[in-house]
């Protein structure tokens, strides 16, 4: 669309304007990245470990005697909280990565955007700041997407990993109320019974 009158060229030039400074900004933010190292660093030996307290808690021993309960239950509550920790670190840099993505399509839906000045030195001025507006916003958008995948894909794993913790602390805890029901239950039967 060509302007007919070039009033508003100021105004197209300062949205150009805005929505650069806004694209630098979240740029630096994708540049600066996402701190998920120790994570991914530690999230394999966290899902072999939780693989072996499974497999201690299906097994006989596992239901043996109060002492292995408690155990069982401290190291799975610790594992819960290592797990709370890293599921608000990683939604706080989902939120932050979606905060992002609703400016790339702010941008990138804009039909402001789209309206050309009619005086041709205007209107290249125009098409070379928009030029640079969307290589910006090529960049970061497809930094920003790779980073919304890498950053699901880990929420999914610990959110698994979470439900998997939570259900076997719920069997340690009816397994150490069984057993403290047990304890108070009567070895023989009374004498006058």
């Amino acid at each position: 669309l060509v302007r007919s009158a070039d009033t508003g060229t100021a105004s197209l030039l300062a949205r150009i304007e805005e929505y650069a400074g806004k694209l630098n900004k979240a740029n630096l933010v994708l540049k600066r990245g996402f701190d998920t190292l120790q994570i991914t660093d530690k999230l394999p030996e966290f899902e072999n470990n939780l693989k072996l307290i499974e497999e201690f808690v299906n097994s006989m021993a596992g239901i043996s005697n109060q002492r292995t309960l408690s155990l069982s239950n401290i190291l799975l509550t610790q594992m819960e909280r290592q797990l709370k920790q890293w599921q608000e670190t990683l939604l706080r840099y989902s939120n932050q990565l979606m905060e992002n993505n609703v400016l790339f399509n702010t941008i990138g839906s804009d039909s402001i955007l789209k309206i050309l000045p009619s005086d041709s030195k205007l209107r290249m001025q125009y098409i070379s700041q928009i030029e640079l507006l969307s290589n910006k916003w090529v960049e970061a958008d497809t930094v920003n997407k790779a980073n919304l995948y890498r950053i699901a894909y880990l929420q999914n794993r610990v959110s698994m990993d979470f439900l998997r913790v939570s259900g076997l602390l719920d069997i340690i805890k009816s397994r150490m109320h069984n057993y403290s029901q047990k304890i108070l239950e009567p070895e023989f039967e009374y004498l006058f019974s």
